[in-house]
């Protein structure tokens, strides 16, 4: 199996597809590299890294709930 580096970590297998996408704050410019060729498989990259942000917000948010005071056992009035 022939690896490839994505420049940031250890080299990854060749049957891993990299999709980079890099913005720049100062003048708003947008750079993709990767599978762009492939339309079907870019946007459903895109899909899949959209779902992985939900899922890491809604377990941040988890561990953030405010509880009522009667649902603290020890704040029970």
């Amino acid at each position: 199996m022939s690896e490839q580096s994505n420049g940031h970590k250890a080299p990854v297998p060749s049957s891993t597809l990299i999709l980079t996408i890099t913005f720049d704050q100062m003048t708003g410019h947008v750079n993709v590299t990767g599978p762009i060729e492939n339309g079907l498989v870019c946007y459903g990259m895109l899909e899949c890294a959209k779902d992985a942000l939900r899922a890491h917000a809604a377990q941040k948010l988890s561990g953030q709930r405010i509880l009522p005071a009667t649902a603290v056992p020890f704040l029970k009035q």
